[in-house]
């Protein structure tokens, strides 16, 4: 996910044009939206100015979603026609086996 999502305002006209959230994705509605929103063409401005302050420790960084999250991101890529969707699926799923062997190793447990 390129954008915190928390910290994105999005105008109505940009929901005109591309739809709503799509509720099939169950963790990656917000990666579906911004990700339909840039091939839309819609102009992304960004500030340096900290508009939230957050924890990576939502449902999508625990460990039982991380999975899950991974084949969303497939499923969003895919029908985006990205070409490298399935290549960035295999690269999430070592990143989280690694991921989760790191946290068992060093803190004997996972999220």
């Amino acid at each position: 996910m390129p954008l915190n999502h928390p910290a994105t305002f999005v105008h109505r006209r940009v929901y005109d044009t591309i739809g709503m959230f799509d509720t099939d994705y169950k963790l990656s509605a917000d990666y579906d939206l911004i990700y339909r929103a840039y091939n839309a063409g819609v102009n992304f401005l960004f500030t340096d100015e900290i508009l939230v302050n957050m924890r990576n420790t939502g449902a999508t960084h625990q460990t039982k979603n991380l999975f899950i999250t991974a084949k969303e991101d497939f499923r969003i890529r895919k029908k985006n026609q990205n070409s490298s969707a399935l290549f960035y699926y295999f690269k999430r799923i070592g990143f989280n086996i690694l991921v989760i062997s790191r946290d068992f190793l060093f803190n004997g447990k996972t999220r």
